[in-house]
């Protein structure tokens, strides 16, 4: 699978045709879902192969490629989001801190372990805020 990076989209396209029994078999196996969907958001990442012309592959080697192209994409929009969110735990710790100094260890675990509407409902009190509890308060 290496080579295919170094490949132009036609030439990945007929590497990967040839792998057709290769991808039904990850295809039927128990990870399936976990496993190709790897290949695929590696494929992607790697070659110039559009996500069409992948699922064009995929299609012709199990029928159908929209459940692991969806699945690609589902983790994909994971990372995302765990991005997003670890971004939202940095800046609430880092408002907070310049707020109210050096902050407890629980409420740096509250924060590590919150939720983007959390992080973002947070950030919205630090201006107003007189205390930590008033940022936390329950509304």
């Amino acid at each position: 699978m290496r080579f295919v990076r170094f490949q132009d989209p036609a030439e990945g396209i007929a590497t990967l045709e040839r792998w057709h029994d290769l991808i039904a078999a990850v295809h039927r196996a128990p990870s399936r879902q976990h496993g190709f969907a790897g290949v695929e958001s590696y494929l992607l990442e790697i070659t110039d192969l559009t996500p069409e012309q992948l699922r064009g592959i995929v299609q012709r080697a199990i029928g159908t490629g929209d459940e692991l192209m969806s699945t690609a994409e589902r983790l994909r929009k994971e990372g995302q989001a765990q991005g997003r969110n670890q971004q939202g735990i940095e800046t609430v710790l880092r408002l907070l801190a310049r707020r109210f100094g050096a902050l407890p260890e629980t409420i740096v675990h509250r924060v590590n372990a919150a939720t983007l509407a959390e992080l973002d409902r947070w950030t919205d009190r630090i201006l107003d805020a007189k205390t930590l509890d008033d940022v936390f308060a329950v509304d």
